[in-house]
């Protein structure tokens, strides 16, 4: 499979063929309506979490013919944790899922509990990591940053990343809110807890902590991702920020990007709704609302510049104008924005999912395997952490719902460790086969520069995230497995973009691309950042 794969990718990447683009996606529905559960039919699905190696888990409700119906946790479609079921340590039986987070390897569920006195109380929460409990109200937090016997009096919401780590926004004894971080060692146990941020706290901008944001968003969990996390807070100037472990990013009062125009709140419209998110290479994406008229207050921000305003026409929706914003969003590690998009068509037609500006699933319009797409759910949604797969909470014509996963195929950035000048970005296009996609290259070279685009089919340093030194900066891509150069152009003070296709070719799915480019004249050498290709199927 490889040399064929090679083979194709030598012929189209030497030639940059120009392939034409496909609309259609792989669109899987994994789970549906009224499909059995432990032997009760499914009525309804939400909290979905996605992992890059494909498996999934949802919080669903099921039914059976005279009985109420049953809260469960489904992980790639078989039964994991009901309402009702028994917990040994600490003696309890749970009594809701509230949430899910994370990935199959870091799965955590917030759940509530029936406790059995004493000494806990008889309700309570606790955060389940891969069906361990790991944080639970009633008993002593022991972490960092606070005294000894401090007790976590509740437990009001939580985020995962995909691989180690949790932070949970609790309340202690003395009716302090904490962010408390948990890590864990590759064989589950709980090697460090540490508060992050607390009620008083200075921020990096001086102000102090007042209240914490538990946004009550329903099918989202908080923002966490790689080593950091992102939280709403409130300081005691009385002015709402967003912000991470070092940053303040938003603040309410401040210029927005919209010129005369200020950022009224750094939430949604509603504010029991989460509308933030942050990748692992230090992008993030955020809803707030604006000062001035209210048919253009709600913008989404891309690393805090425009990306979609209410009111605007985008190309890909026109002539339809963009009215409103769901409440969540999500960016990946590609640096694009998923987010669900509510126009003033008509009923059946104003519903679309959204890549940065480009429509991913469009209501009234995308057929999956036979039926049409007839609605979205703006909160039950998430996308793996490279932005390959989307799995989506969706109704179907006929009175269907089903849980859908998307192929997207993935374009992530590499960025080493000492950043080389030059820029490749991924600009347009699914990475699918069958598809073209847009590469663009540009940085502070020479005019005349000839522009060098080299793929290759392995990383320069797989289990290193810096490449290999050379004079003219970083190496990101195996010198080894090099294909063919590709020329891109000269470089005139703007970007050089070239267009490759990629074969309707099922043995190029799952294929992994690296690429990086340079600007070469006689006298100089500059190289861009690397890039990670990852083919999906059409």
């Amino acid at each position: 499979m490889q040399s064929l794969a090679r083979l194709h990718l030598e012929t189209v990447c030497a030639l940059a063929l120009l392939s034409g683009r496909s609309l259609a996606q792989e669109l899987v529905p994994l789970l549906r309506s009224n499909e059995l559960v432990a032997g009760q039919a499914v009525t309804s699905i939400r909290s979905p979490v996605i992992s890059s190696d494909r498996h999934w888990a949802a919080l669903v409700n099921t039914f059976a013919s005279g009985t109420a119906t049953t809260k469960r946790l489904v992980v790639d479609g078989a039964l994991a944790l009901s309402v009702g079921d028994a917990l040994a340590a600490p003696p309890a039986r749970v009594a809701s899922l509230v949430n899910v987070a994370g990935s199959i390897d870091n799965l955590v569920v917030l759940v509530g509990l029936d406790l059995m006195p004493p000494p806990l109380p008889p309700t309570g929460r606790a955060v389940l990591r891969n069906g361990q409990v790991v944080l639970l109200s009633g008993a002593p937090l022991v972490a960092a940053g606070l005294p000894v016997g401090t007790l976590c009096r509740n437990i009001y919401s939580c985020g995962a990343n995909a691989r180690d780590t949790v932070v949970a926004l609790v309340d202690t004894a003395d009716l302090q809110y904490a962010l408390v971080r948990l890590e864990f060692d590759e064989l589950g146990v709980n090697v460090a807890r540490t508060v992050e941020l607390r009620t008083g706290q200075a921020l990096p901008d001086g102000a102090l902590v007042s209240t914490f944001d538990s946004a009550q968003q329903g099918g989202f969990a908080q923002a966490v991702s790689g080593d950091d996390w992102m939280w709403r807070v409130t300081a005691t100037d009385g002015r709402e920020r967003l912000v991470t472990s070092a940053q303040v990013l938003l603040r309410s009062g401040d210029p927005s990007p919209v010129p005369g125009r200020s950022i009224l709140s750094v939430h949604p419209a509603n504010s029991f709704h989460h509308g933030h998110d942050l990748n692992d290479l230090g992008g993030h994406a955020a809803l707030v609302m604006l000062s001035g008229a209210s048919t253009s207050n709600g913008l989404l921000l891309k690393n805090s510049v425009k990306l979609a305003q209410e009111g605007d026409v985008l190309a890909s929706l026109a002539p339809q104008a963009l009215v409103d914003f769901a409440p969540c969003v999500r960016i990946s590690n590609s640096g694009q924005v998923y987010w669900v998009a509510r126009t003033d068509g008509p009923l059946g037609n104003n519903i679309a999912l959204m890549r940065d500006l480009e429509v991913v699933l469009r209501q009234g319009e995308t057929d999956v395997q036979g039926q049409l797409l007839n609605s979205i759910d703006g909160n039950s949604w998430d996308i793996t952490a490279d932005g390959r797969y989307l799995l989506a909470r969706v109704g179907l014509l006929p009175l269907d719902r089903a849980l859908l996963r998307i192929d997207l195929g993935a374009a992530v950035p590499i960025l080493g460790c000492v950043p080389n000048p030059g820029t490749l970005r991924h600009t347009a296009g699914y990475v699918l086969t069958g598809n073209t996609i847009r590469l663009t290259l540009d940085g502070p070279a020479p005019q005349g520069a000839l522009v060098h685009l080299q793929l290759s089919l392995g990383e320069a340093t797989p289990a290193d995230p810096c490449g290999i030194p050379t004079p003219f900066g970083e190496l990101l891509i195996d010198p080894t497995r090099r294909l063919p150069l590709i020329r891109a152009g000269i470089f005139a003070n703007g970007p050089v973009s070239v267009d490759l296709g990629i074969p309707a070719d099922p043995a190029l799915v799952d294929l992994e691309i690296f690429g990086q480019g340079a600007f070469v004249t006689p006298a100089s050498f500059m190289r861009t950042n690397g890039m990670r290709l990852l083919i999906g199927a059409d």
